[in-house]
């Protein structure tokens, strides 16, 4: 799943890729996810109010955004949170449904 940041409900979206998977099935999560310096978080806002219509997704996407959302789930558990990509720019999350 390569959506999250557009998404203008990200918590419904991860509800309903896990709806539609068998227990023991996985979601993969690749995204961006913010990095927590109170600089760049500043400047994530900064672009998102200031462009975020222009481009089209979310500059600023915290981690507890999935992190809560699995925070209030007793059917999933995090698998793999890690970063990927050039320069480590995106994040893997893997999300397996355990009933």
């Amino acid at each position: 799943m390569y959506v999250l940041t557009v998404t203008p409900e990200p918590a419904a979206a991860l509800s309903e890729a896990v709806r539609v998977i068998r227990p023991g099935g996985e979601i993969f999560v690749v995204s961006r996810i913010s990095p927590e310096a109170p600089v760049l978080v500043a400047l994530e806002k900064w672009i998102g109010r200031s462009f975020g219509s222009q481009i089209g997704w979310r500059p600023h996407f915290p981690w507890r955004v999935i992190g809560d959302w699995l925070a209030g789930r007793e059917d999933v558990r995090l698998v793999e949170r890690r970063p990927v990509g050039p320069f480590g720019l995106f994040t893997l999350t893997r999300i397996q449904r355990t009933r």
